[in-house]
Protein backbone atom coordinates (compact mmCIF):
# COMPACT_ATOMS: atom_id res chain seq x y z
CA UNK A 1 0.00 0.00 0.00
CA UNK A 2 1.50 3.30 -0.99
CA UNK A 3 1.69 6.17 1.55
CA UNK A 4 -0.91 8.28 -0.24
CA UNK A 5 -3.53 5.52 -0.09
CA UNK A 6 -2.66 4.81 3.54
CA UNK A 7 -3.10 8.49 4.45
CA UNK A 8 -6.43 8.56 2.63
CA UNK A 9 -7.67 5.54 4.61
CA UNK A 10 -6.55 7.08 7.91
CA UNK A 11 -8.31 10.31 6.96
CA UNK A 12 -11.51 8.41 6.08
CA UNK A 13 -11.49 6.47 9.37
CA UNK A 14 -10.88 9.68 11.36
CA UNK A 15 -13.75 11.42 9.58
CA UNK A 16 -16.06 8.47 10.30
CA UNK A 17 -15.14 8.56 14.00
CA UNK A 18 -15.65 12.33 14.21
CA UNK A 19 -19.00 12.01 12.39
CA UNK A 20 -20.17 9.21 14.70
CA UNK A 21 -19.25 11.24 17.79
CA UNK A 22 -20.94 14.37 16.39
CA UNK A 23 -24.12 12.44 15.57
CA UNK A 24 -24.12 10.85 19.02
CA UNK A 25 -23.73 14.22 20.75
CA UNK A 26 -26.43 15.77 18.56
CA UNK A 27 -28.86 12.93 19.32
CA UNK A 28 -28.12 13.20 23.03
CA UNK A 29 -28.68 16.95 23.08
CA UNK A 30 -31.79 16.78 20.88
CA UNK A 31 -33.50 13.80 22.54
CA UNK A 32 -36.29 16.03 23.84
CA UNK A 33 -37.21 16.89 20.26
CA UNK A 34 -36.20 13.69 18.50
CA UNK A 35 -38.48 11.38 20.48
CA UNK A 36 -41.65 13.34 19.62
CA UNK A 37 -40.43 13.66 16.03
CA UNK A 38 -39.98 9.90 15.66
CA UNK A 39 -43.41 9.35 17.24
CA UNK A 40 -44.87 11.84 14.75
CA UNK A 41 -43.28 9.97 11.84
CA UNK A 42 -44.74 6.71 13.14
CA UNK A 43 -48.15 8.36 13.60
CA UNK A 44 -48.02 9.79 10.08
CA UNK A 45 -47.37 6.33 8.71
CA UNK A 46 -50.28 4.92 10.73
CA UNK A 47 -52.69 7.71 9.76
CA UNK A 48 -51.81 7.81 6.05
CA UNK A 49 -54.24 4.98 5.16
CA UNK A 50 -57.08 6.80 6.95
CA UNK A 51 -56.34 9.96 4.98
CA UNK A 52 -56.04 7.96 1.74
CA UNK A 53 -59.42 6.32 2.49
CA UNK A 54 -61.04 9.72 2.96
CA UNK A 55 -59.50 11.02 -0.25
CA UNK A 56 -60.33 7.98 -2.36
CA UNK A 57 -63.78 6.89 -1.16
CA UNK A 58 -65.19 10.07 0.37
CA UNK A 59 -63.61 12.27 -2.31
CA UNK A 60 -62.38 14.79 0.23
CA UNK A 61 -59.52 17.16 -0.57
CA UNK A 62 -56.23 16.34 1.14
CA UNK A 63 -56.39 19.28 3.56
CA UNK A 64 -59.97 18.42 4.60
CA UNK A 65 -59.00 14.76 5.10
CA UNK A 66 -56.14 15.86 7.36
CA UNK A 67 -58.45 18.19 9.26
CA UNK A 68 -61.08 15.49 9.85
CA UNK A 69 -58.37 13.06 10.96
CA UNK A 70 -57.09 15.63 13.45
CA UNK A 71 -60.60 16.34 14.72
CA UNK A 72 -61.22 12.61 15.26
CA UNK A 73 -57.87 12.28 17.01
CA UNK A 74 -58.46 15.36 19.14
CA UNK A 75 -61.88 14.10 20.23
CA UNK A 76 -60.43 10.69 21.10
CA UNK A 77 -57.56 12.23 23.08
CA UNK A 78 -59.95 14.65 24.81
CA UNK A 79 -62.19 11.78 25.91
CA UNK A 80 -59.16 9.89 27.20
CA UNK A 81 -57.91 13.01 28.99
CA UNK A 82 -61.34 13.54 30.56
CA UNK A 83 -61.37 9.96 31.79
CA UNK A 84 -57.92 10.35 33.35
CA UNK A 85 -58.92 13.69 34.89
CA UNK A 86 -62.03 12.15 36.42
CA UNK A 87 -59.97 9.29 37.83
CA UNK A 88 -57.47 11.73 39.35
CA UNK A 89 -60.26 13.76 40.96
CA UNK A 90 -61.75 10.62 42.50
CA UNK A 91 -58.32 9.52 43.69
CA UNK A 92 -57.61 12.88 45.31
CA UNK A 93 -61.09 12.98 46.88
CA UNK A 94 -60.40 9.61 48.53
CA UNK A 95 -56.77 10.38 49.41
CA UNK A 96 -57.46 10.16 53.15
CA UNK A 97 -58.94 6.67 52.86
CA UNK A 98 -56.02 5.53 50.70
CA UNK A 99 -53.54 7.00 53.18
CA UNK A 100 -55.26 5.15 56.03
CA UNK A 101 -55.15 1.84 54.10
CA UNK A 102 -51.46 2.33 53.29
CA UNK A 103 -50.69 3.04 56.94
CA UNK A 104 -52.60 -0.08 58.04
CA UNK A 105 -50.74 -2.17 55.47
CA UNK A 106 -47.39 -0.82 56.66
CA UNK A 107 -48.32 -1.53 60.28
CA UNK A 108 -49.16 -5.14 59.38
CA UNK A 109 -45.85 -5.49 57.57
CA UNK A 110 -44.03 -4.18 60.65
CA UNK A 111 -45.84 -6.70 62.89
CA UNK A 112 -45.08 -9.55 60.50
CA UNK A 113 -41.41 -8.51 60.33
CA UNK A 114 -41.23 -8.48 64.13
CA UNK A 115 -42.53 -12.04 64.10
CA UNK A 116 -39.68 -13.05 61.80
CA UNK A 117 -37.08 -11.45 64.04
CA UNK A 118 -36.49 -8.26 62.05
CA UNK A 119 -35.96 -5.12 64.12
CA UNK A 120 -39.08 -2.94 63.55
CA UNK A 121 -37.11 0.29 64.07
CA UNK A 122 -34.65 -0.59 61.29
CA UNK A 123 -37.49 -1.57 58.99
CA UNK A 124 -39.39 1.63 59.79
CA UNK A 125 -36.34 3.80 59.05
CA UNK A 126 -35.96 2.03 55.71
CA UNK A 127 -39.64 2.49 54.84
CA UNK A 128 -39.69 6.20 55.71
CA UNK A 129 -37.83 6.93 52.49
CA UNK A 130 -40.48 5.24 50.36
CA UNK A 131 -42.83 7.58 48.47
CA UNK A 132 -45.72 5.30 49.45
CA UNK A 133 -45.95 6.97 52.85
CA UNK A 134 -47.80 9.96 51.43
CA UNK A 135 -50.63 9.74 48.92
CA UNK A 136 -50.20 13.44 48.18
CA UNK A 137 -46.66 12.77 46.94
CA UNK A 138 -47.97 10.08 44.65
CA UNK A 139 -50.65 12.44 43.31
CA UNK A 140 -48.08 15.19 42.72
CA UNK A 141 -45.79 12.82 40.80
CA UNK A 142 -48.73 11.48 38.81
CA UNK A 143 -49.90 14.97 37.90
CA UNK A 144 -46.39 15.98 36.82
CA UNK A 145 -46.16 12.88 34.66
CA UNK A 146 -49.51 13.60 33.03
CA UNK A 147 -48.50 17.17 32.21
CA UNK A 148 -45.25 15.89 30.71
CA UNK A 149 -47.20 13.46 28.55
CA UNK A 150 -49.58 16.24 27.50
CA UNK A 151 -46.76 18.59 26.48
CA UNK A 152 -44.98 15.83 24.57
CA UNK A 153 -48.28 14.90 22.92
CA UNK A 154 -48.80 18.47 21.73
CA UNK A 155 -45.31 18.51 20.26
CA UNK A 156 -46.01 15.20 18.49
CA UNK A 157 -49.27 16.61 17.11
CA UNK A 158 -47.47 19.70 15.81
CA UNK A 159 -44.84 17.60 14.05
CA UNK A 160 -47.52 15.25 12.76
CA UNK A 161 -49.53 18.14 11.34
CA UNK A 162 -46.60 19.40 9.31
CA UNK A 163 -45.57 15.91 8.21
CA UNK A 164 -49.05 15.19 6.88
CA UNK A 165 -49.37 18.57 5.22
CA UNK A 166 -46.07 18.09 3.47
CA UNK A 167 -47.22 14.90 1.76
CA UNK A 168 -45.78 14.70 -1.78
CA UNK A 169 -49.06 13.41 -3.24
CA UNK A 170 -50.62 16.89 -3.12
CA UNK A 171 -47.72 18.69 -4.81
CA UNK A 172 -48.17 16.96 -8.15
CA UNK A 173 -44.52 15.95 -8.26
CA UNK A 174 -43.52 12.66 -9.74
CA UNK A 175 -43.24 9.77 -7.29
CA UNK A 176 -39.89 8.42 -6.23
CA UNK A 177 -36.73 9.82 -4.75
CA UNK A 178 -36.59 12.94 -6.92
CA UNK A 179 -40.22 13.78 -6.17
CA UNK A 180 -39.53 13.63 -2.44
CA UNK A 181 -36.61 16.04 -2.76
Amino acid sequence: MDPEERDLRIQTVCLLIISAVAIGVALFLLHAVMIPFVLAIFSALVLSPLIAFQRRYLRLPHSVAILTTFIIGFVALSLLGGLVSLSLRQLSANAGAYQQQINQLLDRIMMMAEGYGVDPLTLFNTMVGLPVRRVSGILANLTKGLFDILSQGLLVMLFLFFLLLGDAQTTGLRPGGLGEI
